[in-house]
This record gives structure tokens, sequence and C-alpha cells, in this order.
């Protein structure tokens, strides 16, 4: 059961009123729907009741703070849904038990029934960002309710949908409300007023109940479904996995930065390795071209006192040590480095 007393909600700085003095009361299950003009505080208020506002006032949910059992007890359908692109859907749709403390096998088996309850099954692997508008309505949709809230609470649920997906979707929410409080927030009274058990009118701050006929079944045969108390052991089980999840959500956000910084290092590292190698091989080969030519050499010529047959000297280096250099038609021992001219 949800109270609400007296709650205020003003624009920042400023005397003017989003929700102005509200008190009214909601059971713990049963399908409402509130409609306004746009900007009158109908997202405002529903957000206020699912503690991501907050408002002067009380709001209690079977007499905690929404804020307290938000995690565990609160599913909220977004109007621009909330999807991770990046991930399938079977990954969204597990995010939220996991949030809630659910285990991942656990998470798992959920979000395959949330999806199921919601007809999209067989989207599982598919990547979020492919999905149509419908397909995300019911995947949102599918991830609010997979950790069984008590409380479910969208806003603008049937959104940018045709007539048909429109009621698709409200008989959805009409059906969860059987184990739920479903509370919502709509432009289209039509289709909403022959569903809920309630319309309310918010017009200058204020919450109005609307007095409609509706053209629906009954709902007083609803299913009352008591929810059993969790014991101390998995409460701390529940929050282990709460900071698991956060971590594992911000490794993922955080992944593609550490993958370009590491390939960007890998790269620079891997550049100034090649050019030190390239380097060294340029080095290594002038100093053998420089031990090659410059070497001390002797030459003997008819100007010297010393005098050696060229016969002589080409059978002293009739091997392979010896070679003939046509240009200066000299002659050169690789092992002495003598130079003896070919007319002496």
């Amino acid at each position: 059961m949800i109270e609400i007393r007296n709650i205020v909600k003003r624009y920042d700085h400023s005397s003017i009123n989003i929700l102005e003095e509200i008190t009214c009361s909601f059971p713990d299950k049963g399908f409402f729907v509130i409609v306004g003009e746009t900007g009158c505080g109908k997202s405002t208020f529903l957000k206020s009741l699912a503690g991501m506002i907050n408002v002067e006032g009380s709001i209690l949910l079977d007499g905690k703070k929404p804020a307290d059992v938000r995690a565990a007890d609160i599913g909220f359908v977004f109007q621009d849904f909330k999807l991770v692109k990046n991930e399938t859907v079977i990954q969204s749709v597990m995010d939220g038990p996991i949030a809630a403390g659910f285990n991942e096998n656990d998470s798992h088996l959920m979000a395959e029934n949330a999806l199921s309850t919601c007809g999209v099954n067989s989207l599982e692997e598919k990547m979020c960002s492919a999905l149509s508008f419908g397909q995300m309505q019911r995947v949102g949709i599918a991830r609010a309710i997979a950790k069984k809230p008590r409380y479910l609470f969208a806003d603008e649920p049937t959104g940018n949908l045709d007539e048909e997906n429109a009621k698709s979707i409200m008989r959805l929410l009409y059906e969860i409300s059987s184990d739920a409080l479903v509370i919502i927030v709509t432009h289209q009274l039509k289709i909403a007023q022959s569903y809920a058990d309630a319309v309310f009118s918010m017009s200058n701050g204020k919450l109005v109940e609307m007095d409609l006929k509706k053209d629906k079944e009954s709902i007083d045969g609803k299913e009352n479904v008591s929810r059993e108390n969790e014991s101390v052991n998995f409460k701390k089980e529940k929050k282990t996995n709460q900071w698991k999840w956060i971590f594992r959500k911000r490794m993922t956000e955080m992944k593609r930065h550490w993958i370009v910084a590491l390939m960007l290092f890998l790269l620079s590292i891997g550049t100034g390795i090649f050019l030190q190698m390239v380097d060294d091989s340029i080095r290594s080969y002038e100093g053998i071209e420089s031990e090659n030519y410059t070497e001390d050499t002797y030459t003997i010529s008819s100007n010297t006192m010393l005098q050696i047959d060229k016969k002589e000297l080409l059978e002293l280096f009739s091997d392979s040590e010896c070679s003939l250099l046509d240009p200066c038609n000299l002659v050169v021992s690789q092992k002495t480095g003598i130079k003896v001219n070919e007319n002496n």
C-alpha cells in the first residue's frame, strides 16, 4: 500500500509548485492511470513514488521510504526505454534482478520468464539497438517486472505506439496488476480507461480522481499473493550481488576506453622497437664498410727501395685471397692489405 501525505515539489529557486500538497493512497494491487497535459507534473509525481525525486511531505510504501525498497520492490518503465544498446535483450532484462540482489543464474531464469510474459522471448539474443519501438517497450516492461516487484510504475508506456500495440501493452500491464500495484501516466485516456481500476487527472499540481465508466472485466477476483519476508542471510547476499552488479556496469562503461588506450600503448611500443631495429641495422652495416675500407695499406712502387717482381708476387698470393682490380691495375692482398703497382 502507498500512503501519500501533503507532498510538494517546487521548481528550483522558484515559488511555482509542480506538485501542490497531494494527499492520497493506493492499495496493494490494481491498475491505476494518471492523465494530464504535457508538463503538468505527471512524470514528476510518478518518479517521486519511485524514490527518484525528492519531495516535501511523506511517501510511504508499506511504511517504508521509496528509496529503501526501490532496488527490490519497485519496477520502473521509462518513457525512453533506457536499454543498453550494446547489450543483448536477455542481458538487459537480467540487470533488474541482479540490481535487486539475485545471483546470475536466478536472474537469467527470471529474465526468461519476464520475456515470455511480455511475448518477446524470441528476442533473447538480439541486440537492444536492433529492436523496434514496440519491441523496446515490451523489453523495457520485461526488465521492470523480471524481479517481480510489488510496485510497477510506467511513464508513457504506450508512447510512439500505434493503437493496436498500445492496446496490447495496456492488456499486459492489466494482467501484471493482478499480482502488483501498477500506476502509469499516459495521454491515451480512451485506451487506458478500458483497463484501469481508477483514472486520475493531474492539473495545476493537483491529483483528482475522475468518474469514468470502464468497459472491462471485473478485477475483483484477482489473486492476493503474499510475499514472504527475506531472511537476514539472503539480504546480505543481495547486498553483495548489488555491488557486483555496480562493478560490472562500471567495467562495461570503461572497457572501450581501456582497450583503445592499450592498443595505442602497444602501437607506440611496437613502433619504437621497429625503429630501433632499423637504426641498429644501419649502424652495423656502416661499421662493416668502415672496417673493410679503412685499414692501413702499404704501397710498394718503383719509387721505393724495395723491388718485387709481379710474377713472384702473384704466385705468392695465387690463392683466393688475391684479386685483380682492373680499373687501377693493382694486386690487393686481403690479409696484408699490400697494394703493388702492376708496372713493377
